[in-house]
């Protein structure tokens, strides 16, 4: 868990002229999201979508099929946006997958600049 952002980074690190895009939950992200301020210091351009469903789903889904129960698995709120102000990365809110093909689609064209979508 938590492992997608600092993978994305380093598979960036590794081939700098190739697209990377990520894609992750909430709990994950909340895990490593800061090591974007990795990628945004060498301004590596890593897209980042986060797909934000409120619960750390894995553990989630563990408990609940052998176990029975889920305990400790809703998260707190929090703000995407803030993340990616906080790294100075931009942020894309999106709705929900039709909104793929609008503006967070057309910045690819730009690969030094990092992206953030978020899926709520």
């Amino acid at each position: 868990m938590g492992y997608c952002v600092p993978a994305a980074i380093g598979a960036k690190f590794a081939n700098p002229d190739r697209q990377v895009a990520a894609v992750v939950g909430d709990g994950a992200f909340l895990m490593t999201g800061m090591e974007l301020l990795t990628a945004a210091t060498h301004d590596l351009g890593v897209m980042v979508f986060v797909f934000h469903d409120g619960e750390l789903r894995q553990i989630s889904q563990f408990q609940s099929i052998p176990l029975n129960r889920k305990t400790c698995t809703v998260l707190n709120d929090f703000r995407v946006e803030g993340v990616a102000d906080a790294v100075v990365a931009h942020f894309v809110a999106m709705e929900n997958d039709a909104a793929i093909g609008g503006p967070s689609t057309r910045r690819w064209r730009y690969p030094r600049v990092e992206h953030w979508c978020a899926l709520t």
